[in-house]
């Protein structure tokens, strides 16, 4: 192997390298004239990191240069190997980085950043920020209703919607409410936009009777009304992240990802930026990165699986949703689901093996930039499709090299629609 590594140990301000060829550590700053006198200073040189989210690396791929990423794990065991202890040091990081790769690059993937996945990554990271940012605010209005306007609570149990926050956003307090009138209220929400189902207007009669007694200020008020602008602000702005990653994704070659069941333009979004970033060789690399596959734990004579823990949080708690909805609208997963319920598996467990087997069909399709094709996945699992295991998808196509039916197989696609 090589001896011109790079072992990098990053930080938010500065990163410290390891030389292994010169046998020596520096420091670099967190800057764009840092990260290019780097890559001037060692121009035949392989760039070794621990896998995160971090300027340095993007930068690395962007310019063209090798970059391999170190699992969390992997330098967590290979501190233990090397220093014995375990501890962390930033110097001592940086060396192991390099040393890991030199004895082991198997332990390694290589990261490639084009343009579609930095893109995809800043969306992505866009809508986790505003994710986070949502959930706080859900909580502290649900505390400020509760305490305040808790007839509120009690009479719109779906106090998240826009209607719902367009209505506490303007009209915060039960006064507020009996000084406007039905035709006005419909005709602010559809200035904004947002349509007032006759439902919600009975639901606001009742409110108008409540009592004003909670509200002593004007401030719990306008506390809020802040609260509810702030949350339909933030509703607003995930759906154009939403609508433009669906856009930037329908634009490219992988939009195939959106016809597996289940999944849609966000879930794609992670998965597209794992896969075209790490050089999976195999389908079970991709399992274990998402965190669906489990791990095998041996002590003495026991064995037992556990949950993977070392993994992408973000993708594996998107597949979470994405395999409950692929149990709604796809009836093998449905069964697949209900089976394992059966076997006594708990929910989590039961929608993490189906979203298993949902990744290695995903797998599938972008490696061959086929789509899904539920007649092939069934004819492969011995299964004869039928109306009750198949699923039909208004957008899926079938060809003669695809699948294993004759080229007269999309009528039997239209058959199969019309009946079900």
């Amino acid at each position: 192997m090589t001896k011109k590594i790079i072992g990098i140990d990053w930080a938010s301000n500065f990163h410290v390298c390891y030389d292994l060829e010169e046998k020596k550590s520096f420091k670099i700053g967190d800057d764009h004239k840092s990260f290019q006198k780097l890559l001037d200073d060692h121009p035949d040189y392989v760039f070794v990191i621990e896998e995160a989210n971090n300027r340095i690396g993007e930068y690395i791929t962007n310019v063209g240069r090798e970059l391999f990423v170190l699992p969390p794990y992997r330098s967590k065991k290979a501190r233990e190997y090397h220093e014995g202890s375990g501890g962390k040091n930033d110097k001592i990081d940086a060396k192991i980085i390099a040393l890991t790769f030199n004895e082991h690059p198997e332990y390694c993937i290589k990261i490639t950043y084009d343009d579609f996945t930095v893109l995809l990554g800043r969306l992505i990271t866009s809508y986790d920020a505003l994710c986070i940012t949502h959930q706080q605010l859900c909580n502290r209005l649900n505390a400020t209703l509760k305490k305040y306007f808790p007839e509120f609570l009690k009479e719109i149990k779906k106090y998240k919607n826009k209607s719902s926050l367009f209505l506490l956003s303007k009209y915060p307090t039960p006064g507020h409410l009996k000084r406007a009138t039905n035709k006005e209220i419909r005709e602010n929400a559809k200035l904004n936009g947002i349509r007032i189902k006759s439902s919600m207007i009975k639901r606001i009669n009742k409110l108008r009777e409540a009592p004003s007694v909670w509200i002593k200020t004007p401030y719990e008020s306008e506390m809020i009304a802040f609260l509810s602008k702030a949350l339909l602000n933030i509703r607003i702005q995930k759906d154009k992240i939403i609508s433009d990653i669906k856009r930037n994704i329908n634009k490219s070659k992988y939009k195939i990802i959106t016809t597996m069941p289940g999944i849609g333009p966000v879930t794609g979004a992670y998965i597209l930026r794992a896969y075209l970033s790490h050089h999976f060789t195999n389908y079970r690399q991709l399992q274990s990165y998402c965190g669906t596959s489990p791990v095998i734990d041996q002590s003495g004579k026991r064995s037992f699986c556990k949950m993977r823990r070392r993994c992408d949080h973000d993708i594996r708690d998107k597949l979470h949703n994405a395999a409950n909805a692929a149990t709604i609208c796809c009836s093998w997963a449905k069964k697949y689901y209900a089976r394992k319920k059966k076997e006594g598996k708990r929910r989590g467990h039961a929608l993490r093996a189906l979203a298993n087997t949902m990744l290695k069909i995903v797998f599938s399709m972008l490696k061959n930039l086929k789509a899904y094709d539920e007649l092939l996945f069934l004819s492969r699992r011995g299964k004869i499709p039928s109306y009750e295991n198949y699923t039909p998808v208004s957008h899926q196509f079938s060809s003669s090299d695809y699948s294993q039916y004759p080229s007269n197989i999309s009528n039997v696609v239209i058959e199969f629609e019309g009946l079900t």
